[in-house]
């Protein structure tokens, strides 16, 4: 799953920190 914008690594761990915590 990728989002378009999310270049930075950081962004892109907090997404998906924020997905595994909306889908645990």
């Amino acid at each position: 799953m990728v989002f378009p914008g999310l270049k930075k690594p950081q962004e892109r761990a907090d997404l998906i920190a924020y997905l595994k915590e909306a889908t645990a």
